[in-house]
């Protein structure tokens, strides 16, 4: 059993890292909402509750990208049975939330925004929250810099964008390495749409962090109206405070 799941995770990552490669090819993506199916934000949970749909690369030719996507949510949906039988069977736990966590990243990467959930919320209690979620934070095994220079507030959906900014923090706390350093501000933005900026600075030089809780989280900040740029060891991330378009909520 355990040795089939392996299988399906490395299929997964495959078609994954296929995924990040076409959406590197294709530049600045933009998220447009396309067939539903239903996701839960929560990555410790099979069941499914939210709708969600796909993030399409801006692309003369879409297919290769959309047949990606495709792939991954039936493999998110695939994980769901041996994950159940390794539950039962009272598999190791630390084994069952490292896929259980695939899978849930497998989801949101197909993810729209949920209806009239956006609120103004503050952008420095939504990182620490996320931060706390991250053990080597939590813990202290890698330090942590913080940075506040605006409180001004920004317009979003909490749980997905507490959720986008614990992928950014938990990719770069791993790349951190124990002992490590993270810097983390939240500054004035580039302009009146975009009034505060978040940025995450891993303290290593040539540090090379996984690009799938990237992905995941660029998808779940954009499908709000944020700006993510992603350049290296700097996570760069431009937040609202007003509603970016009807789809966002």
């Amino acid at each position: 059993m355990i040795a089939a799941l392996i299988g399906v995770g490395g299929f997964a990552a495959g078609v994954i890292a296929t995924l990040i490669a076409l959406n590197r090819r294709a530049g600045a993506p933009t998220a447009r909402p396309i067939d539903a199916v239903e996701v839960t934000d929560d990555p410790a949970r099979g069941a499914t509750d939210d709708l969600v749909a796909v993030l399409e690369p801006a692309d003369a030719n879409p297919e290769p990208a959309r047949g990606a996507l495709h792939l991954v949510t039936l493999i998110g949906d695939a994980l769901r049975k041996p994950l159940h039988r390794l539950r039962r069977d009272g598999a190791e736990a630390a084994l069952i939330a490292e896929f259980e966590h695939v899978g849930w990243q497998a989801r949101m990467l197909t993810s729209r925004p949920r209806p009239m959930q956006a609120q103004p919320v503050s952008a420095i209690a939504l990182l620490q929250e996320a931060a706390e979620q991250v053990e080597p934070l939590r813990l202290g095994k890698v330090g942590a810099s913080w940075t506040l220079l605006t409180r001004t507030p920004v317009y979003l959906d909490p749980v997905r964008a507490g959720a986008a900014f614990r992928e950014v923090l938990m990719a770069a706390a791993d790349a951190a390495g124990e002992g490590g350093r993270l810097s983390i501000r939240i500054h004035q933005g580039p302009s009146e749409a975009f009034p505060v900026r978040a940025e995450i600075e891993i303290g290593r030089r040539n540090a090379e962090p996984d690009q799938l809780p990237f992905l995941v989280a660029k998808h779940l900040l954009e499908a709000q109206g944020a700006v993510v740029e992603i350049d290296g060891r700097m996570t760069r991330i431009d937040l609202r405070c007003i509603v970016a378009g009807p789809e966002v909520g």
